[in-house]
């Protein structure tokens, strides 16, 4: 047996898990790959996998140490496999909502793993749901997760022995990305810093107003052939499907919640910043995502197209100007030149600043494809596969919309915490959101 390197018992926390501590205490935090399979995976295989996706990226197999001036990860030792695998056996029928109790149900940053897997199997196919802390993993590390828990499945078919070599600290770094900038570069993210303030006024109507605190999803599908038609019409336009949901998004928002009075209308959203490095990635699993704020004004337009324009000019404008690190310095500030439990105080205080002081804010994210020939188990096919992006809590003021792509069909996602009235009411966003991009193509 091949001998396996050996995984340091602590790793320091880095900038952006930091960041994501104080985030934790605002939001659920977690983000979801759900999968759906046309067969049955092996059991045994999958639990070994996921046990060695822990060795590959030893940060998810750990628990968060809080210390008041630098916190660190504690890798776990004997864990069981209920502790990171689990599967199900129900009737078709039951298999969502066992899906769903998995997906609302939180586990704590302070014990490991922080990754975990169920396999929902029904008589003709299995759903694998993993469940992922926010704090370690963005959207794309989420992703490369579970493209590397695919290929650790696969390989194990014909190597029963074979072990990875762990990722490092460094990998998981933001300073790699800074690494790419000169000093002047760095001034001019500086300046953008202050512009991308400015554009934090986007405000709406209030949602939710319940003040139920029962978390909710609600889903939307735009299938193959719709999808090639908006490539099409992107195109055309010299737009990118991001853009198209953006103005979706808008119009959306402003049909089915309203415009709060004599003010902009805006929406926050990520980007991410791998875009920085070289080939637009990382070898680890890691949080590599920037924030920008769209903000087209008073004025929404008449048509789709009007729309489009507004957005177009704004976003075509942000990714001439360092896209997603406008916040980083203010961030990084306030994380590694105070001590820790100065720092995320006022991090915390910063975050729910810009949320508005209450007033609803629209969030959208773009976790772009899911690749197939990286997802994939030599074996069932995989049918379905999108990300559930994180649900607000004392945040509850803000709605994420997240959308994913796979085999040509685009899901839209959206978690919150409500009632039944206000699920729907967020059934009816997407749902517009639908109405408007097939609008667009008449």
């Amino acid at each position: 047996m091949p001998e396996q390197a050996t995984i340091p018992e602590y790793a320091r926390a880095t900038v952006s898990e930091k960041m994501g501590h104080a985030l934790v205490h605002l939001m659920d935090y977690q983000i979801h790959f759900l999968a759906e399979l046309d067969g049955h995976i092996d059991e045994a295989r999958m639990a070994r996998a996921m046990r060695l996706l822990m060795d590959a990226e030893p940060v998810l197999g750990s628990s968060f140490e809080y210390h008041w001036l630098t916190p660190r990860w504690h890798r776990a030792e004997g864990l069981l496999r209920e502790d990171y695998f689990t599967l199900v056996e129900v009737a078709e029928e039951k298999a969502p909502d066992i899906v769903n109790e998995f997906v609302s149900r939180p586990f704590t940053l302070y014990s490991a793993p922080q990754v975990k897997a169920l396999v929902v199997r029904t008589p003709q196919k299995d759903t694998l749901a993993l469940k992922f802390s926010h704090v370690p993993a963005d959207g794309r590390g989420v992703k490369d997760a579970a493209y590397l828990l695919a290929r650790i499945y696969r390989t194990l078919a014909d190597e029963p022995d074979w072990r990875p070599t762990p990722s490092t600290e460094e990998m998981r770094s933001s300073k790699q990305v800074m690494r790419q900038l000169g000093f002047m570069d760095r001034l001019k993210v500086i300046r953008r810093d202050l512009r991308n303030y400015s554009k934090k006024r986007g405000h709406w109507k209030r949602f939710p107003v319940s003040g139920e605190s029962t978390s909710r999803f609600v889903r939307e599908t735009i299938g193959p052939e719709r999808f090639r038609t908006l490539k099409d019409y992107a195109r055309s336009k010299g737009a990118t499907i991001n853009d198209l949901m953006v103005t979706a998004c808008y119009r959306a928002f402003k049909k089915e919640l309203g415009q709060d009075p004599g003010k902009p209308m805006g929406i926050m959203t990520t980007t991410d910043i791998r875009r920085y490095l070289p080939e637009n990635k990382v070898d680890a699993v890691c949080i590599l995502s920037g924030f920008f704020y769209s903000n087209i004004g008073r004025e929404i337009g008449d048509s789709y197209e009007d729309t489009l324009k507004l957005v177009m000019d704004d976003i075509n404008f942000q990714k001439s100007d360092y896209l997603g690190l406008g916040d980083h310095p203010a961030l990084v500030c306030l994380i590694s030149g105070l001590p820790f439990f100065i720092g995320i105080k006022a991090l915390k205080t910063a975050f729910m600043a810009s949320m508005g002081f209450g007033q609803f804010k629209g969030a959208f994210t773009n976790l772009a494809i899911i690749e197939e020939d990286l997802f994939n188990f030599n074996g069932p096919e995989v049918l379905d596969a999108y990300i559930q992006v994180p649900v607000s809590i004392k945040l509850s003021n803000v709605l994420i919309i997240g959308t994913t792509t796979f085999k040509n069909s685009i899901t839209m996602a959206a978690g919150f915490q409500g009632s039944a009235e206000d699920q729907a009411r967020v059934a009816r966003i997407l749902e517009t959101m639908t109405e408007e991009l097939s609008g667009a193509l008449l």
